[in-house]
């Protein structure tokens, strides 16, 4: 017997040609990389067992395994997506190489498509893909991709239309997404990009304060667009709800990291008072009201004079303590830098209201002597135009240099991006989480770590009650929205008609592993939300909110519209 190694095997040239025709009709699939995937729409690479967005692309043995250990799946992270050409690109490879089953993954790439083509300005090639990506969800009646993905591309829908030409439809459309999730952030952020530039007022207004009721620092948001739009009626009755912003960050930080973040958040709220406390004088003595504008500032001055006082003396057990000492510190110094910054902001303020006092009173020719030294911002241009109404028109002086405001015009090419990062993820059933009570510690009143569940606190001096849910693998607008759905759980129970969000505190948790101090892993885990809420009756409102009547949220709406999704049937 020959060995094998010396076999020779022959193929005849008719075999040969068999074998070629049978060959040639079968393609090489495509494939795509993980960068393109991301560059794309920001997830990550499909794969036969996961479309990476709702579910990561593991075996079926990886994901038994897993299952078998956990009960809820791995949360998916959306990065950054590429620019304009590159985007395409990715997208246009992504799309290619996709499994055929994944059809939500096929929508969200071809939404991102026509936001990379919008920056691209091509507004008419995003409505094509957007078209597109209708046809690829037209046989679906899933409910949480109509919530999620499906309200996403009528956003974008929106947002394309009006930079077609039809502003019209694209506002109503835009309005229309906000109405089917009206209780989430996201989707009142993403209204306001959707209704693209110079928006109707009536339309801008909507998601605005869609925005505010969600969100109580937003509250400033249209009280500033009030000042600056010389509606000082309205400027006034807004001040009482405003509040400063909170700086949002990582929770995997040093005691001493996450102390310099609260001094930050405290500087900013001592400097907002004081800047907000003298344009509310401003209003009042615009309106003819100079006694209170100059108690308005008074009481902007003593608010920070009693805020910034300095922090009692470091005991002395610490004394020795260099991190107590450290600490003290640099409290001590943030107080003092607090004190100055809102002082400046104050007396920048301060002369500014005087001189409308004096128009207010009649004393035109006086104020005119010192506008031109004033900084230039819509109050000094409406101070001016006062001043100058009460000249004939035939005495009018020239005007100084201060009229007018410089007209500032944003990219258009930043409205995409801006888009892509507040449309709301995509959701499916797997990705609800239980809605259970959870439980506390023995020894602290802090809520159960436990990956998914709510938290009620109980009510302060206030009556505000924070109402929290922790979620794994759901989205961050699944975990918003259950928190507001356990408050309006307790209002109906509570028989409370009415409810108002006073503050809140959204949370992006991960899981960092390190060796001898250095990352070795950064893993998502999930979303927390924490909502302060008062309850209120409608028809006989707290004097703090009786011009806000738009901020109520009605719990039976809210229930009606939550419920259904999230709370499953009891069994029996």
């Amino acid at each position: 017997m020959r060995p094998l190694k010396s076999r020779r095997y022959l193929l005849s040239a008719t075999a040969a040609l068999a074998l070629a025709a049978i060959a040639a009709p079968v393609a090489i699939a495509a494939s795509a990389s993980p960068t393109q995937y991301q560059g794309c729409d920001g997830y990550a690479e499909a794969a036969e067992y996961g479309d990476g967005m709702t579910a990561t692309g593991e075996s079926f043995w990886e994901k038994l395994g897993r299952q078998a250990l956990v009960k809820a799946r791995t949360p998916v992270e959306r990065a950054t997506p590429a620019k304009a050409s590159n985007g395409i690109a990715n997208c246009d490879a992504a799309l290619d190489a996709l499994p055929e089953k994944h059809w939500m993954r096929k929508v969200s790439l071809l939404r991102a498509r026509a936001l990379h083509r919008i920056e691209a300005h091509d507004a008419p090639g995003a409505l094509a893909d957007l078209d597109l990506a209708d046809a690829a969800a037209s046989a679906s009646t899933e409910t949480y991709y109509a919530r999620s993905l499906g309200v996403g591309v009528d956003f974008v829908r929106a947002y394309a239309l009006s930079l077609s030409g039809d502003k019209q439809k694209g506002e109503a459309l835009a309005l229309d997404a906000l109405l089917r999730r009206p209780y989430n952030r996201e989707t009142a952020g993403a209204a306001l990009y959707a209704l693209g530039s110079n928006p109707s007022a009536t339309g801008l207004m909507t998601a605005m304060q869609a925005s505010a009721r969600l969100v109580p620092a937003n509250v400033d948001v249209l009280f500033l667009r009030a000042f600056n739009t010389r509606n000082y009626t309205e400027a006034a009755d807004l001040y009482s709800q405003i509040s400063p912003v909170h700086e949002q960050g990582n929770l995997n930080i040093s005691g001493g990291e996450a102390a310099e973040r609260q001094w930050r958040d405290y500087e900013v709220a001592q400097v907002f008072w004081a800047a907000r406390g003298c344009q509310y004088a401003y209003a009042l003595a615009a309106m003819g009201k100079p006694a209170e504008a100059r108690a308005a500032v008074e009481n902007a001055r003593a608010k920070l004079a009693n805020d910034t006082q300095p922090p009692p003396p470091l005991e002395a057990s610490k004394s020795k303590d260099r991190t107590a000492v450290a600490l003290h510190k640099g409290l001590t110094d943030i107080h003092a830098r607090a004190a100055i910054e809102g002082n400046k902001a104050i007396d920048l303020w301060a002369p500014i209201v005087e001189l409308r006092i004096l128009v207010a009173d009649g004393k035109a020719d006086e104020a005119l002597k010192s506008v031109s030294s004033l900084p230039r911002n819509s109050a000094t241009a409406e101070l001016v135009d006062a001043i100058y109404a009460q000249f004939p028109e035939t005495q009018r002086p020239a005007p100084p240099p201060i009229v007018g405001l410089p007209v500032v015009v944003g990219p258009p090419d930043d409205i995409p991006a801006k888009m892509a990062a507040v449309l709301p993820e995509a959701e499916d059933a797997d990705k609800v989480p239980d809605f259970e009570r959870q439980d506390t510690y023995w020894f602290t009143n802090n809520p159960n770590p436990r990956f998914d569940g709510y938290f009620v606190g109980k009510p302060n001096a206030e009556g505000v009650t924070t109402f929290s849910f922790r979620g794994n693998a759901a989205t961050q607008a699944m975990v918003e929205e259950l928190a507001l759905l356990g408050a309006a759980g307790v209002a109906r129970k509570s028989g409370q008609k009415g409810m108002i969000v006073v503050d809140r505190r959204d949370t992006t948790y991960r899981n960092v592993t390190t060796y001898y101090g250095n990352p070795i892993r950064n893993q998502a885990a999930g979303y927390g939300s924490e909502l302060d809420i008062v309850f209120v009756d409608p028809a006989a409102l707290p004097e703090k909110y009786k011009t806000a009547g738009w901020r109520i949220i009605d719990p039976e709406a809210v229930y009606s519209a939550l419920a259904p999704i999230y709370l499953k049937p009891s069994a029996k």
